[in-house]
């Protein structure tokens, strides 16, 4: 992908590394920060750097064979996948390191990510995919924190759901899946998925 944007910008994503260290497609680095540079010279500033999430190389899903099973609009992959983090972090290190090389004092914008959509709400945009085994671990890991014990959990929630009690915080998991049905919105489940699904986008 070589658009320029108004802006002037370079993109990357996981298609252009090879391995899991963030080895980078040859010379792919290299041709985007010299059009970088050749931008800047045009008086094309600031300059964006623009990582995008589509495309996952085939060592990736070898490795990974489920990491795309949860995919949204612009973000192929599960972002709870365990060693995900890194992977990313690899693959931004040896491109970002280049370009800002080549950018020296012009003001550089970077997109970590563009237009993410995560809606959990029934009828959203994606929803319906769902959310992995990963991400309900992280949610059941949040509810824990929050409410420390399942009876304070039952404290809060039963009022709002005909006085049930949940003998563990995974029932109520089990109960509230995604996505969320539009009834619930509005109680305390709806806020808790919600709160979690932005804390985990954001982490």
């Amino acid at each position: 992908m070589n658009t320029v944007s108004f802006q002037g910008s370079a993109f990357y994503s996981p298609a252009q590394t090879q391995s899991p260290d963030g080895f980078i497609t040859p010379n792919y680095a290299l041709n985007q920060a010299n059009a970088m540079a050749s931008n800047i010279n045009e008086g094309q500033v600031p300059q964006q750097i623009h990582l995008t999430h589509t495309n996952l190389p085939s060592w990736m899903i070898t490795a990974n064979p489920n990491i795309g099973a949860y995919p949204r609009a612009v973000v192929h992959y599960d972002i709870d996948y365990p060693g995900l983090a890194t992977y990313n972090q690899n693959m931004m290190v040896p491109f970002v390191s280049q370009i800002v090389s080549k950018a020296g004092t012009t003001p550089l914008v970077h997109v970590i990510m563009n237009e993410p959509h995560w809606e959990l709400e029934q009828g959203a945009p994606g929803a319906s995919t769902g959310v992995s085994e990963y991400t309900y671990l992280k949610f059941e890991s949040f509810l824990q924190s929050k409410y420390g014990t399942i009876a304070n959990l039952n404290v809060v929630y039963a009022p709002f759901n005909g006085n049930v009690n949940f003998a563990s915080f995974k029932a109520d998991i089990d109960k509230y899946t995604c996505s969320l049905q539009t009834v619930n919105r509005g109680t305390p489940s709806w806020y808790d998925w919600c709160r979690f699904n932005m804390d985990r986008v954001n982490a």
